[in-house]
């Protein structure tokens, strides 16, 4: 009977190491597909350059590119990279098509609306999500901006806007022993944004970037189940990545919890930075091990984030800072800008160039 009762208790965990490795997988080739340019609120052009990239290790055999449903251009190789002529000043359907080696076939849809303006006055809206350490109540801010001072069209509390997120997390070699204890927090974290109505992904590396199924990782005991060994990090091919997964929301934040020790990325700081100005993204940093890497600070501030650390209950912080955020809408300002009249401190982009 013993040795019976032993016997079941090895299949039972077999069965879980098994459960928790598959559980893991990539997801469909779908959701690894990303049209990189032209990038979200950019200007578009005639011709116009179009960048399609996927995650992981799977490649297409094949891309296709239709414009308004006729095939114009396909590779058969990477880069898929293709230029196409158009007029932008009419709508225009993409369709990008890409045939994988088992047989699936997967897409991605945009439609490009003609650029809409009021023939009096043409007047651009600025955006931006500050993050607050107290809330916003009846303060009033403005901009300073070439040294005008321009009062906001809009300022609200950003609740009223659904978060997208994308959580990067570091599992390479300098994170294994991290991971336990960060399991609980971040689930936590992660069940309540999705409580909340926020959209969240999750983006892990180590010497790849991996998109992964957010309800299987939901279910792990432990994230150290995601580590596969591997000392590489690419951390700026990782937020380059992360700066195309955004969808419609323009409130955007990129998580990113690492070490920001990078050792194998093709993308460097100025790039990753590009990405994630031109997605519109807020990027906040988890350090995990306290070490200072100044690189990784500097852009976390450009970008209108912050840096985290364990000492600070970081989840906690994180979550009051998202709660007191506010949205900003100016006409007619740029960067650089400065923000007044807000009390404590206050988080926004700070990028120097127009």
């Amino acid at each position: 009977m013993t040795a019976s009762k032993s016997h079941r208790r090895r299949i039972h965990f077999i069965i879980a190491v098994l459960f928790a490795l598959t559980a893991t997988w990539w997801l469909p080739a779908a959701d690894r597909l990303i049209l990189r340019t032209p990038a979200p609120n950019t200007p578009l052009e005639n011709p116009q350059d179009f960048l399609v990239e996927t995650l992981g290790e799977a490649q297409p055999r094949r891309v296709d590119i239709r414009l308004n449903g006729k095939l114009v251009r396909a590779r058969r190789s990477a880069p898929f990279q293709f230029s196409i002529n158009w007029n932008p000043e009419f709508q225009n359907t993409i369709e990008i098509v890409a045939h994988f080696s088992d047989g699936t076939v997967e897409k991605i849809e945009r439609t490009y609306e003609p650029p809409r303006v009021d023939v009096t006055t043409e007047v651009r809206a600025f955006e931006i999500w500050p993050f607050l350490n107290k809330p916003l109540g009846d303060q009033q801010p403005f901009v300073t901006f070439a040294g005008q001072r321009f009062e906001p069209q809009k300022v609200v509390s950003a609740a009223t806007t659904p978060l997208d997120l994308v959580i990067v997390l570091d599992i390479s070699g300098s994170m294994r022993d991290l991971l336990p204890g960060m399991t609980a927090p971040m689930k936590t974290f992660i069940e309540h944004q999705l409580k909340a109505g926020h959209q969240v992904r999750l983006i892990v590396f180590d010497g790849e970037p991996r998109l992964l199924n957010l309800d299987a990782v939901r279910g792990l005991s432990s994230l150290e189940t995601l580590f596969r060994g591997q000392s590489k990090s690419v951390v700026w091919d990782s937020l380059a990545t992360a700066s195309g997964m955004f969808s419609q929301s323009t409130r955007r934040l990129i998580l990113l919890i690492s070490d920001a020790m990078d050792d194998g990325s093709r993308h460097d700081r100025n790039t990753a930075a590009t990405f994630i100005r031109s997605a519109g993204t807020s990027l906040v940093w988890f350090n995990a091990t306290g070490k200072i890497f100044g690189k990784m600070t500097r852009l976390t501030r450009r970008t209108g984030g912050f840096e985290l650390s364990l000492q600070e209950r970081p989840w906690q912080v994180l979550q009051q800072r998202l709660d007191n955020q506010i949205q900003l809408i100016v006409p007619e300002v740029s960067f650089p800008l400065t923000l007044n009249g807000l009390a404590g401190r206050v988080w926004y982009p700070r990028w120097q160039t127009p």
